[in-house]
Parts: structure tokens; sequence; C-alpha cells
């Protein structure tokens, strides 16, 4: 996707700030006459004043909000003042909610492609700001965010039961790539099918409990032995039933 690009100067308003100083001074006396508080915006008489979406999302929008400490040359976030919806704002345009950075982002900027999620270089989800904003794909979106669960789960060090993901324990399913713990993995086989857990060698004892000195890595003498015994035992077995 391409930087963002302004078409026009974020100190420009394409609308004359006193129509909307007219809107709020009409909601105001028929607010104060009528002691009402809350809701869409009113005219004298009492109906909804006809105020374009980007009036009233200008109307919300704190311009002085924070700068972004891992991206400062961003500038201040635009930040909304009205009711979030899991931390992002939302403005009403006819019968729809649009989300408001969408609607600031095709109103500074223009059309979003199609398909394309709009990903906050600032990482704050209340911030409206048009050149805080960049068209992506879900995917890239999902691999820049560091509060998505999925880079959640890969910057853990340990599973959830403590099992360290290093080289020995980690396993990694073909196709997903997706990391799981060999441990977990098997102690979950071992519920599943009542199966004893495997002996291990130590560094004087082979799988099976027998004796055997360094260097480790060959074949234990003791197990060798029995396997040639047991294989020659199987051959004489063989050749006296045939």
């Amino acid at each position: 996707m391409e930087a963002p690009r302004l078409s026009r100067r974020l100190d420009q308003l394409e609308y004359d700030p006193a129509e909307l100083a007219h809107h709020l001074d009409q909601d105001a006396r028929w607010r104060e006459r009528s002691e009402v508080i809350g809701g869409p915006l009113r005219t004298f008489d009492g109906q909804m004043a006809p105020v374009p979406a980007f009036m009233r999302l200008d109307l919300q929008t704190d311009r002085n909000g924070p700068v972004p400490e891992h991206r400062p040359d961003l500038g201040a976030c635009w930040l909304w003042t009205g009711v979030p919806v899991h931390g992002y704002g939302y403005i009403r345009i006819g019968k729809r909610k649009v989300q408001a950075y969408r609607v600031n982002y095709e109103r500074w900027i223009g059309p979003i492609p199609h398909g394309a999620v709009i990903d906050h270089l600032c990482r704050v989800r209340a911030c409206v700001r048009p050149d805080h904003l960049e068209p992506t794909t879900y995917s890239q979106n999902t691999v820049r965010s560091p509060i998505h669960g999925s880079q959640v789960k890969a910057a853990r060090g340990e599973c959830p039961a403590g099992h360290p993901f290093d080289e020995r324990n980690t396993y990694r399913r073909p196709g997903t790539n997706v990391r799981q713990c060999r441990a977990c993995l098997a102690e979950n086989k071992r519920r599943r099918t009542g199966a004893q857990p495997r002996p291990r060698a130590t560094e004087t004892h082979c799988a099976r409990g027998h004796v055997w000195t360094p260097p480790r890595g060959k074949r234990c003498p003791t197990c060798n032995r029995e396997a040639g015994a047991a294989f020659r035992a199987r051959d004489r077995a063989a050749r006296a039933a045939g």
C-alpha cells in the first residue's frame, strides 16, 4: 500500500466555521428553553439540525492529543471525544454508523482501496488524524500490531504450563507454522492413551537402566549384547521350524 497523501493542509476547512457556530447556537438556545441534555444537534424549533457528518466529526475531535512515543515524527493525535466502541469512534451518516477514522481518511486523503483495512500508525484506536492512518491488508495489520493476540502469543517465552519455548521443546505445526509445546503434547497423549512416560538416558545409565560409561551418543553395550542374543535366538527358532 502507498503512503497516504493529504489532499489539503490539515489546518484548512472546507466549510465556514460560522456555519457550525450557528448550528451550535441554535442548539444551545433550544436546550436552554426545553431543559434537554444530550442527543443530536437540534434547530431552534426542536428538529434535528442538518449538520454534515464531517462538521459533527470536527465537533467531537480533540486535535491536541498526545504524541506517540514510538513515532514522535507523526505529531499529535486527533482524539475522538465521543462515546467509543472498543476504543474506536463511530459517527452516524444517515441510518448507518461508520468508523470516524475511515470518514476522516476519505475526507482528507481519498477512497479506501477495496478489501483494505486501516492501520493506526500511532497505535491509538481513538485517533482520527488522517496522516496517522494507512490502508493495508488484514494480515499485514496483524503483523504490525503489538497488541494483537497472535503477536502477544508469539512474544511469549513459555507455554501456559510453564514449559520454555526453546529449540528442543518447540513443535511447529506443518502448514500453519503454529508453535506448540512438545512437553504438553506428550502429556496430553499420555492422558488420552494411558501410556507411561518414555524412559530417557542419563549421564550414567541408558534408557533401560543399564550402567554405562561416557562418551554418550553410542549404543549401550548391555543393550547391544541383549539385542544380539535375541536376534540369534529368533534365527535359531526360525531354522528349527523350517
